[in-house]
């Protein structure tokens, strides 16, 4: 039987002289040459001046996904998209009501159009914040919308609790703790938001 051979070399795997014809087949000048084949390659695979090699052989999809929202909107689920409608449109009569009644003159208050914007992730449609109160909504991942508030020595509480109580606000609207505290949380979105966010009456 013939002995088996290297695939690479070609030498007979079973042979006395395995170890020295390996040895002659990869001498110092073999080194070399390999050695300048590699630093070549290598200089090959290093960054250029505007395609870094990750991108060039591994590239990153840049597409930004959909808004969950459009999604949403286009599912056969006619009930629940009635029901999303309802929901947005009780979410900025909530808003309106604030505006119109409770904020103070040149009280402070972030909001944000989120709903063609994809710099925030796909789930958010809308924020707004005022030193007293934490309103947001969002689509979730079951194609539904959510709300999530919140309240801060609040003088008008109880009325916008009141607003909170028919449909479809008192299943999709949900109080959260803002983390560290209320307070923080509101004087670093005043710090990290952009200006035109930033409103005041």
């Amino acid at each position: 039987m013939a002995s088996p051979k290297c695939a690479c070399t070609g030498i007979s795997l079973n042979s006395k002289t395995a170890a020295q014809a390996l040895s002659n087949h990869f001498s110092p000048k073999s080194e070399t040459i390999i050695t300048h084949l590699t630093h070549n390659h290598m200089k090959e695979l290093k960054q250029s001046d505007d395609k870094p090699i990750i991108n060039t052989h591994y590239p990153i999809n840049q597409r930004q996904p959909t808004k969950r929202w459009v999604i949403a909107q286009a599912r056969p689920e006619k009930l629940t998209v009635m029901q999303n409608n309802c929901t947005e449109v009780a979410y900025h009569s909530v808003i309106d009501a604030v505006k119109k009644l409770h904020l103070k003159p040149n009280e402070v208050y972030y909001e944000r159009d989120l709903k063609n914007d994809k710099s925030q992730g796909s789930l958010g449609m809308h924020s707004f914040m005022t030193p007293n109160f934490y309103w947001v909504l969002y689509c979730e991942f079951t194609y539904t919308y959510a709300i999530d508030f919140a309240f801060y020595n609040c003088p008008y509480e109880s009325e916008l609790r009141t607003m909170l109580r028919p449909f479809p606000l008192d299943r999709q609207a949900k109080e959260k703790e803002l983390q560290p505290n209320f307070k923080t949380f509101y004087q670093n979105v005043l710090k990290i938001q952009d200006p035109a966010f930033l409103h005041s009456l």
